[in-house]
């Protein structure tokens, strides 16, 4: 950006920057001036740490950011600030009633709307008129003046109201707090009562489910399962004690058998007894005769005999004896077998019973789980029931809003001051934007850096209160600024190569009234003073008028030349105010054929020979293709545009066209140049004809 360009543009619209700063500031100040003063009360609520926990007893945590935001989001709801209006009937007061509203908005609002509809574009969606619920209306007007916001990175939350009245703004603090630590509450409340229904229809479920399983778990207790069970437990125990008695009678059989008299059917077998009686009896008797007697003698012999009788007789009745413990011994077995195959028959039926009770043991196990599970929700149930009562928000009341002794709004230094500032830069702002619709190019410095090519001159505008035009002002006021600047476009033309004979430069524009028949009539009669042989050539066929300001005929012309009707000699003429020749254009149906031919070039190459310096005035480039035709044949090609007038995106399209076509473009020429307005840019020719270079011009 080129600030200097930029501050000269401000300089040049001082005076209306200034009168539009300080019309905006005069106004903006009567507003001002106008405002009612606003109060601003201020409240503080500190939240995330309630008093009485229902749902958990751990340890309290610092609440984040997001539950932080969500209070504050809540703080600022709809319903919230609609039940504050009822609370404090807002909506019959003027402030919240809408009567008081702005007038101004209305009307751009319906203003806006109406354009809207006439020009069939929708930019916003305009509601036609206010709503008609007051307490609507009020909320609306409630929700723009309140603000909540966090205090730093603690737990307490700012709530911020604004009313017009000082004792309204601190009450609307408080009653916004005290109906959000109500609505805490109530949703507290309704949460546990929320919660006891759950829990108490999840413990009828539960309970049912316990009363279903214990029903089901008796029923199998007493069906033919349980009493296999049972018969099974009687068996083991008769099998144990069938064990035992077999244990006892082989027991027994050893005994006798190893000792038959030890065993107690023996020692209680009277007849056993006797017989041990007579045995010791005899035996004593014997050894007394043994001990008197010879061994032959006949009572010893009788005594013998007896006691070997008896002795048998003892043996017979002791056989008798142990082989009736062994028939007891083989009855116990025969018992204890008996047993054992009905327990191992009773045992498979038990196993095969099992294996059809496994759900009923799954739905026991789930039964249990469930008894546990209702235990655990009857005794929250107690809990919940216990502190439904002493339940708070999690939230408490810090400080209350008192009404405040001074308005916040409006700072009347602080506001001039900005309207101030902003008058100022609006002015500024609105200045350049119409500096900036201005598309036309006003300096050379312009020329160059926008098109790339070199600015031949600034041509300044000749007042129209002078008798002479722009063309004869080279001959009556030689020492003028437009004669000036007329011989600084010639100096350019001297690079022009010639070809071996006269040189030819073509002068065109973008559009027409650009003045470059008036430059070319000037650039010709100026240089023809000076001694040189200067033809200047009209191609405009459409719109002619180098003869006019010649003072010549347009007959027969180029037209008559190039179609063969008249020769060189005889369509060339003398300008009536100088000493250059003029060949008019002439009438052509058709110019763009005529132009097309080989004629052109040959005229234009006798030109050559005859002249030093052939001046060739064409149509408009953007208007007819003419132009194009013709600009390849001459030397170079000099693009002349209004100054500050021509859009400067249409002068680079013309000046690509013309160099796609072939033409060599020596530079533009800025025409009609306002001198003094001009000199106040930050140009490096801005002042070339102002100041102190005016001594050098005699106009």
């Amino acid at each position: 950006m080129n600030f200097s360009r930029l501050f000269a543009r401000l300089r040049r619209r001082a005076t209306g920057t200034l009168l539009l700063a300080a019309l905006l500031f005069a106004a903006a100040a009567v507003v001002i001036v106008e405002l009612k003063p606003r109060y601003q009360a201020e409240a503080l609520l500190q939240v995330g740490e309630p008093t009485a926990r229902m749902f958990d007893n751990a340890t309290p945590q610092t609440v984040d950011v997001e539950a932080l935001m969500s209070d504050v989001q809540g703080l600022q709801s709809n319903d919230l600030l609609t039940d504050v209006v009822r609370r404090l009937n807002l909506q019959n007061t003027d402030e919240f009633s809408g009567r008081d509203a702005n007038q101004i908005q209305l009307w751009a609002r319906r203003t806006l709307a109406w354009l809207q509809r006439q020009s069939g574009v929708t930019l916003v969606e305009v509601a036609d008129d206010a709503p008609d619920d007051a307490v609507a209306v009020a909320t609306s007007i409630l929700a723009q003046q309140v603000h909540v916001e966090p205090a730093g990175r603690s737990r307490v939350i700012r709530v911020f109201a604004t009313s017009t009245d000082r004792d309204r703004a601190a009450l609307i603090a408080n009653t916004l707090i005290d109906a959000y630590l109500q609505l805490l509450a109530d949703t507290r409340q309704q949460a546990a009562t929320r919660m006891l229904a759950v829990l108490r229809q999840r413990i009828a479920v539960l309970e049912k489910q316990v009363e279903d399983a214990d029903r089901e778990t008796a029923a199998y207790r007493n069906s033919d399962v349980s009493l296999a069970s049972q018969q099974l437990q009687t068996l083991t125990a008769s099998l144990a004690q069938a064990t035992a008695t077999r244990e006892q009678a082989e027991a027994k059989v050893r005994t006798a058998s190893a000792n038959g008299a030890s065993v107690p059917e023996a020692l209680s077998n009277r007849l056993v007894q006797d017989l041990h009686d007579q045995e010791s009896v005899l035996a004593a008797r014997q050894a007394e005769l043994a001990a008197k007697e010879l061994p032959g003698n006949p009572a010893m012999r009788a005594v013998s005999a007896q006691l070997a009788q008896v002795r048998t007789e003892l043996a017979r009745e002791s056989n008798r004896i142990l082989q009736q413990l062994r028939n007891q011994a083989e009855v116990a077995r025969a018992g204890e077998r008996a047993l054992a195959d009905r327990v191992a028959k009773v045992k498979v039926e038990i196993a095969r019973n099992n294996e059809a009770a496994v759900p009923l043991h799954a739905a026991e196990d789930q039964a249990n789980a469930s008894r546990k599970l209702l235990e655990d929700l009857t005794r929250r149930e107690h809990e919940i029931q216990a502190l439904q009562g002493a339940q708070e928000p999690d939230a408490q009341r810090v400080s209350i809003a008192h009404p405040p002794p001074l308005p916040y709004f409006p700072r009347t230094k602080a506001l001039l001051f900005a309207a101030f500032v902003g008058s100022l830069g609006g002015g500024i702002g609105l200045s350049l934007a119409l500096g900036a619709r201005n598309r036309g190019m006003r300096s050379g410095d312009e020329v160059r850096e926008l098109l790339g090519v070199n600015c031949l001159g600034v041509v300044p505008m000749v007042s129209t209160r002078r008798r002479c035009s722009p063309a004869d002002t080279v001959i009556q006021e030689p020492k003028s600024a437009f004669a000036e600047a007329i011989r600084t476009i010639a100096v350019w033309l001297d690079v022009l190569p010639g070809n071996g004979g006269g040189r030819t430069v073509l002068l065109t524009s973008a559009v027409s009234g650009e003045g470059k028949t008036s430059l070319s009539m000037a650039l010709g009669r100026q240089l023809a003073h000076a001694g040189e042989r200067v033809v200047i050539v009209d191609l405009d066929f459409r719109h002619p008028n180098t003869h006019r300001i010649g003072g010549i005929g347009n007959t027969p012309g180029v037209a008559g030349v190039l179609t063969g009707h008249a020769t060189l000699e005889q369509a060339l003429r003398t300008d009536a105010a100088s000493p250059a020749s003029l060949l008019p254009a002439g009438l052509a149906d058709d110019p763009a054929a005529l132009l097309r031919g080989p004629a052109l070039r040959e005229l234009i190459s006798t030109l050559r020979c005859r002249f030093d310096l052939v001046v060739l005035d064409s149509s408009p480039s953007s208007v007819v293709a003419d132009t194009r035709i013709v600009a390849r044949e001459a030397d170079g090609v000099v693009f002349v545009t209004r100054w500050g007038e021509t859009p400067r995106e249409l002068v680079a399209a013309e000046l690509r066209n013309l160099e796609e076509a072939g033409a060599q473009v020596i530079g533009v020429t800025l025409n009609g140049v306002n001198a003094r307005e001009h000199a106040s840019y930050a140009d490096s020719g801005s002042g070339i004809h102002r100041g102190a270079a005016e001594k050098y011009y005699l106009n």
